[in-house]
């Protein structure tokens, strides 16, 4: 949370029980529209009004889970999320290892 506070004096102030959101969206499931097999896409809207959203989307066991940050650009910006992400990777191979 200190990265989040970090420039609470420039950018807007915190008034939010939780600064960072995690959301778990399960698609295992199979989409069929007259014979054709589909899949589905979720789409990012480049806006949030929390933070920091994290997306976690869990499709086919045959595919991998996939992770979404959509970040309030108020409290950071590309480079800040790269850097997050960048960390969250590390901590998820240290965990599976």
């Amino acid at each position: 949370m200190s990265e989040i506070n970090r420039a609470a004096g420039s950018r807007a102030e915190l008034s939010r029980l939780f600064d960072v959101s995690l959301s778990y969206e399960n698609h295992d499931n199979d989409i069929c529209f007259a014979g054709i097999n589909a899949h589905a896409v979720p789409l990012l809207h480049d806006y949030e009004q929390t933070p920091l959203m994290i997306f976690v989307r869990d499709f086919h066991s045959q595919a991998n889970v996939k992770f979404d940050f959509v970040f309030n650009h108020a409290y950071f910006n590309a480079d800040d999320i790269k850097a997050l992400q960048a960390r969250f990777i590390n901590i998820l191979e240290a965990v599976l290892k």
